[in-house]
């Protein structure tokens, strides 16, 4: 048997000691990024010598503690592990799950503004679904409308909401949009300085929910709250979710989490999967595209060398020298984004440092190019054209969607959950092989439009640096899944 004692707190009463050590196998976890951490400091002589032996010795049995985890916990109440985690335990044991704790009646909200769309039929059938299961996730490439659903999910629900946003640009976003469509007196900001918690909707930054002191005004407010919904909730850091999901909102029953892909690559999913529950609707790129939902990407991987002499052990040195600073790769990039401007393909390059903007703005001959990016600092504001060292991210992509704009050089700032709808090209200077980030740079592209069904994705392969070209196959690996096949030219 297990009973769900809360919206986060699954018990698990089961008397059988083998069969309780085989669940807690089933929930044991490794974090990788503390098993580097764990690794690097049983190689380093350094911090033996400024901790001394037995500070040493309780730094590394402390790393090795975080690095193997189990999520089946003990307390007063008996054995226990998160509520998400209620249906893997279930299926495997065959165990009945019963709810101790009830859902609040529904409160139909009105539109202040009726949206000019109705919900295509896949947006009906999520927002049914998790209003059905009402502990949930949800799986949908970008570009399918997850705003939109999370948007109906709080109207038929009409109840307190928090809506957790990974960053500020995505907590704006959703807030104006909310604003407009549910009425400014029903929606509020928490974070960046605002703190409106008293709203029948708060839209809150991750860190700034996290950060929230236990038993203060807005922790009274939000964790009476009736419905949590978290937004590209694999983006949110496995610390912060933890501690927004399951301290601040712990209480909160309904709860629904939206995502490209819930997917991590630092070893903690099934933490995820405790607090998200199980996925009740997915749609990749290709079935969007296939359905006639999203612009069809077309991957090329250009093969080219690099010149530079320079070696290191360093995968990131590498990076910089032999692909972001390496001037055929921003020549090729350059060329091609004028070429794409020139048959009237508005062109978004996507960069991982801003000194890479200035590394290939010789190279574009292009009449109006913006320049999207985070604050600078002194160790990169001279590196700079000083015409670009102010950046209205939020006017340089509306300028970009209208046409105003033919190519958008952008950092992170703008490569997730930003509403590029009119990007015909998209040229991708970046190296890594993070499949989250990947792919989360390709929704970008995938918006569909009336005058758009397809996008032009760029990709480059150095081939004569070893390390560089592995992580280009990585990535040809992930665009084959995306949409495949991947086109290779060399240049």
């Amino acid at each position: 048997m297990i009973k769900l004692v809360s919206p986060t707190k699954a018990l698990i009463e089961e008397e059988n000691p083998k069969i309780m050590d085989l669940i807690r196998n089933q929930l044991s976890i490794t974090d990788k990024q503390a098993a580097f951490a764990l690794q690097r400091a049983k190689n380093s002589p350094a911090m033996l010598y400024a901790l001394g032996q037995e500070a040493y010795k309780e730094k590394l049995s402390e790393l090795k503690a975080k690095k193997d985890r189990c999520l089946l916990f003990e307390d007063d109440s008996g054995s226990w592990t998160y509520s998400g985690l209620a249906g893997r335990i279930s299926r495997s044991f065959n165990y009945e799950i019963q709810k101790e704790f009830t859902y609040p009646e529904r409160e139909l909200l009105a539109w202040s503004k009726t949206p000019k769309k109705n919900p295509r039929p896949y947006q009906e059938e999520i927002v049914e679904n998790l209003l059905r299961e009402k502990h949930a996730a949800v799986q949908v490439a970008t570009g399918l409308g997850k705003t939109f659903c999370i948007l109906n999910v709080i109207k038929r629900l009409g109840l307190k909401t928090v809506v957790m946003a990974p960053s500020k640009s995505i907590a704006y976003q959703i807030f104006e949009e909310f604003s407009e469509y549910l009425g400014a007196r029903n929606v509020g900001l928490y974070g960046d300085g605002k703190k409106e918690f008293k709203k029948l909707v708060t839209i809150g930054i991750d860190k700034s929910l996290a950060k929230i002191e236990k038993n203060s005004p807005a922790w009274h407010a939000l964790s009476g709250s009736k419905v949590f919904i978290a937004d590209e909730s694999h983006l949110t850091p496995a610390n912060t979710l933890q501690s927004v999901c399951m301290q601040l909102l712990s209480e909160v029953p309904y709860r629904f989490f939206f995502s490209g892909t819930q997917l991590r690559n630092d070893g903690l999913e099934l933490v995820l999967e405790g607090i998200v529950g199980p996925v009740v609707y997915e749609m990749t790129v290709k079935q969007g595209v296939d359905q006639g939902f999203l612009a069809k990407p077309v991957f090329t991987i250009v093969e080219t060398t690099s010149d530079s002499k320079y070696t290191s052990k360093d995968v990131n040195n590498l990076t910089r020298a032999h692909g972001y600073y390496n001037p055929k790769v921003n020549k090729i990039a350059g060329d091609l984004a004028n070429r794409f401007v020139s048959m009237g393909r508005q062109t978004l390059i996507l960069i991982e440092e801003v000194e890479q903007f200035t590394a290939i703005l010789p190279y574009l001959n292009i009449a109006e190019i913006g320049f999207a990016h985070g604050p600078l600092d002194q160790s990169n504001k001279d590196k700079v054209p000083e015409m670009y060292h102010d950046s209205n991210n939020k006017k340089l992509v509306q300028d970009f969607n209208s046409g105003k704009i033919q190519c958008l050089v952008g950092t992170s700032c703008i490569s997730t959950g930003t509403d590029i709808q009119s990007a015909g090209a998209l040229i991708r200077l970046k190296f890594g092989k993070s499949e989250i980030e990947v792919r989360q740079d390709i929704g970008r592209g995938t918006r569909k439009t009336e005058t758009k069904s397809d996008c032009m994705v760029v990709d480059f392969d150095v081939a004569n640096i070893d390390d560089l070209s592995r992580h280009t196959r990585d990535r040809e690996m992930i665009y084959e899944d995306i949409y495949g096949p991947v086109n290779r030219v060399t240049l």
